[in-house]
């Protein structure tokens, strides 16, 4: 029996763009499979019938694990009757379903059956690996959608796969902004399909080449290109698709002046979306995808043409679908932000009309409810007592991390000969690439469970509720034509408007390639005076608008936007002084995030509290052996290293962070106090220690952060004897820990950075620690200067030993540096670390 595979509508994302043409594969699957059903049981081909019908019942009403088992009964009885492509069907059938229905720990599984399956053509392998790689880059993991496009290409099969392989490639290139590689790709699979002639394809890379020339403002062809797919969709009656198109139809002849015919074509795309099928859960998702598309084009259309009521209902009617995605397709805190800044336009439009209307409060309210929804949502839940985020109590997950734990211990460096280590470190790849699997899966099947919906704050309750009297909000919001700052301080709100993302973040990097370079030896001078140019016209481009508004406000809260997140704000110049002169600086995702520590200012039982647990140097070799050191604070004599490397990095000793530590640990009292040093430093101690005792936490080590990668990003510690402890914290396992504190320090290197998302924020180590618990994390922006850093750290912790706050310690601190005069002044070496979170 051939089972008819549900046609997909095609997507902008690289997942969906190619799920029709996989359907259409799995069908030419199965009906090729047909022949061989007279040579197999008959009565073990009925029973898999039976069993993939129930696997779809099951499935209907969301029992999953029935649903499995089921499934893998079929997948055994048709392999057992001589069938096993039919098998692999069933298999790519069920894993479509769950694909439609955004649930993607199902339908990934259901995929990676067919790989278990003997005997199959190769274009069944590639389909599976197709499907897998659509599911990764719909959950905005790039980097195994990558791998699994690779794994279809080795498998070659027939031109449609390959079609597909090349189609998803070339929107996983562009999402990546790889637009040389993009085109290539996209290339072959026209020359392919050229031969092929399949309409579903041709439709579907017409409109992404329409799309890709748009970009390029290359009209004439781009329009040439949106008017075939839209011709052949049309005549397929792919709604989505001819949605689409028309939606970048309407922006093309917005660009070109015709705003007339762009409101007519987007009226045409909202038509049609509205009319779409949405009975079933998997057509209410696809419709409110492209619905969202519609309003949006409707809305720009509208206000083109003046039609600024008519525009507004729009925005909202886009954002209303937009939400509705959202919520819908939550599986991940990645692919949750990941989807919320591919959906950013409509918010950041409707903020912009609603300035231009002289509505700045709403504006507020909109552009807030856009920022950091899915760290609010999760810490919202660990507030509330939900489990912690990706359970380490997961089998798989346990146990791919018991093997990549293993094999990092094998990796201390030098002694290994080259042949060894370069098969240690290529299996070590191979199983970091398996745990994020595990981790996904982990993640996906109970995020839902580890969230709870934030409802973000108001004007009104910022001003009223969150803000001390001598504190200011500057929340800033980067748009394509033009961007926005806001000041909301008890008794003020103002805005300001700012040049286009483009032209703030190009001024941005030219500033931080200036300042995060030390300074040269014999030109220290003017190598200040040019921070101090720029320094001043940064300022203008971003303060400009509001200078007399920040003059006097003592204690600014910085909300960043895009690359702003890596900019510290206090190196800025205005009237001749650092920022820092005259503001303590703190910084935060969201304005609503000051909600969440409300409760939390003053607690019960703080006086019995332990004031600070540090680790610092830890031994990162089995094989670093340290002499006996001639004085209390500081190890004199040479040590015998052999020096562990990891992704290219060589973890060398760190004898400075011990000074730093011991000098640290001296101004709290004995007996509130705990230090780790060397090789007591370790992963395990760490997890031992009853954290939520402490008030703070800091780390004096190496860290790597991973910015395409962020849940590989790690704080590096000591290894024991402990198999299951590599000395690695990562992520993950930061989010598993317990916190109460009230700071946590990393004072190493780029400890601010990770994956940055538009409206998110950045994923990395500082966003984990404010999940685990922390209410406050001190973190580097870029590769700190060891000296100075010690310097900073230690007079950073004077002030708080005597009750300072943290962002006031922290810039009492530079400013001492600053005093020191020199070089000194230059701020690579005293504005690497900023505050995030609670002030």
């Amino acid at each position: 029996m051939t089972t008819k595979a549900p046609s997909i509508l095609p997507s902008l994302s690289a997942a969906s763009a190619v799920l029709i043409l996989l359907a259409s594969a799995v069908v030419e699957f199965g009906q090729g499979q047909a022949k061989l059903e007279p040579q197999a049981s008959q009565e073990k081909a009925r029973q898999a019938d039976e069993c993939l019908r129930r696997t779809f019942a099951l499935a209907a009403k969301g029992h999953w694990e029935e649903a499995r088992g089921q499934l893998s009964e079929a997948m055994r009885l048709w392999s057992q009757a001589g069938q096993p492509e039919k098998a692999a069907h069933a298999a790519l059938q069920v894993g479509d379903q769950y694909a439609r229905e955004k649930k993607y720990a199902e339908s990934i599984y259901c995929y990676k059956q067919v790989e278990k399956v003997d005997s199959l053509a190769r274009q069944v392998r590639s389909a599976a690996f197709n499907s897998i790689a659509i599911a990764y880059s719909e959950l905005y993991e790039p980097d195994l959608a990558l791998r699994y496009y690779e794994k279809a290409r080795g498998e070659g099969g027939d031109a449609l796969s390959r079609i597909v392989t090349l189609t998803g490639l070339a929107e996983l290139h562009h999402r990546r902004h790889d637009y040389p590689q993009a085109r290539k790709f996209l290339a072959e699979a026209r020359g392919l399909n050229a031969g092929l002639r399949n309409q579903d394809a041709e439709a579907k890379l017409l409109y992404l080449s329409g799309r890709m020339d748009l970009e390029d403002g290359a009209v004439k062809t781009a329009r040439e290109a949106l008017d075939g797919a839209l011709a052949i969709s049309t005549r397929t009656n792919n709604v989505e698709l001819q949605v689409k198109a028309l939606c970048s139809i309407s922006t093309l002849e917005l660009a070109s002046g015709l705003k007339e015919m762009a409101l007519c074509h987007a009226g045409k795309a909202v038509k049609l979306a509205e009319a779409a099928p949405s009975t079933t859960l998997a057509e209410k998702l696809s419709a409110r995808e492209f619905r969202w598309r519609a309003f949006l084009s409707n809305a720009r259309a509208e206000r083109a043409v003046g039609l600024t009521r008519e525009a507004l209902v729009s925005y909202k009617r886009a954002i209303a679908h937009v939400t509705g995605v959202w919520v819908s397709a939550l599986a991940t805190e990645t692919s949750a932000a990941g989807l919320g800044e591919d959906r950013q336009a409509p918010y950041r439009e409707l903020v912009d009309l609603l300035i231009e209307d002289g509505r700045n409060d709403e504006a507020f309210n909109e552009a807030e409810g856009a920022r950091a929804k899915v760290i609010q949502g999760m810490m919202e839940a660990r507030l509330a007592g939900k489990a912690p985020l990706r359970p380490l109590q997961d089998a798989a997950l346990r146990t791919s991390s018991q093997r990549v734990a293993a094999l990092r211990t094998q990796l201390p460096g030098s002694h290994n000969k080259a042949e060894v280590q370069a098969r240690l470190e290529r299996d070590l790849r191979e199983a970091e690439y398996d745990r994020d699997e595990a981790r996904i899966s982990a993640e996906a099947s109970g995020f839902r469970d580890k969230f709870s919906w934030f409802q973000p704050a108001e004007i009104k309750r910022v001003q009223e509720e969150l803000l001390q009297p001598d504190e200011c909000i500057v929340e800033f919001l980067l748009c394509e034509e033009r961007s926005f700052v806001f000041l909301v301080s008890s008794k003020e709100r103002l805005v300001g408007v700012l040049p286009g993302r483009k032209e703030i973040e190009e001024s941005v990097r030219r500033y931080l390639d200036l300042i995060t370079k030390p300074p040269r030896n014999f030109s220290v001078a003017a190598d200040l005076d040019r921070v101090g140019q720029l320094g001043k016209k940064l300022f203008e481009l971003l303060f400009g608008p509001l200078e007399k508004g920040i003059t006097g406000r003592r204690k600014l809260i910085i909300v960043p936007d895009g690359l702003l997140n890596y900019l510290p704000f206090d190196t800025l110049v205005h009237g001749g002084r650092y920022m820092i002169e005259d503001h303590r600086i703190s910084y935060l995702p969201a304005a609503s995030m000051l909600g969440l520590w409300l409760d939390s200012k003053k607690r019960a039982g703080d006086e019995d509290r332990m004031e600070f647990v540090g680790f610092a140097n830890p031994i990162f070799s089995p094989s670093q052996e340290s002499m006996s050191p001639t004085g209390s604070a500081r190890r004199s004599g040479r040590e015998k290293v052999t020096e562990r490397t990891y992704r290219g990095f060589n973890m060398s000793p760190l004898p400075r962070t011990q000074d730093e530590l011991e000098e640290i640990a001296e101004m709290f009292p004995v007996d509130r106090r705990r230090v780790f040093l060397g090789k007591d430093a370790t992963e395990d101690a760490l997890k031992r220690e009853p954290l939520r005792r402490f008030k703070r936490i800091h780390f004096a080590t190496h860290s790597l952060v991973d910015e395409a990668s962020p849940y590989r990003s790690l704080v590096l510690l000591a290894q024991d004897n402990d198999p299951t402890e590599d000395g690695f914290l990562e992520v993950d396992e930061i989010y598993q820990l317990d916190l109460d504190c009230d700071l946590v320090v990393l004072s190493s290197c780029q400890t601010g950075r990770g994956r940055l998302f538009s409206g998110e924020g950045v994923l990395g180590l500082s966003r984990a620690f404010l999940y685990a618990g922390a209410r406050s994390v001190a973190v580097s922006l870029w590769n700190v200067s060891d000296a100075s850093t010690s310097r900073l750290m230690k007079g950073f912790y004077q002030r708080l030993a005597r009750n300072g706050g943290n962002a006031a310690s922290l810039r009492e601190a530079k400013q001492e540096m600053i005093n020191r005069g020199g070089a000194n002044r230059h701020p690579y070496y005293w504005a690497p670390f900023v505050i995030i979170g609670r002030p």
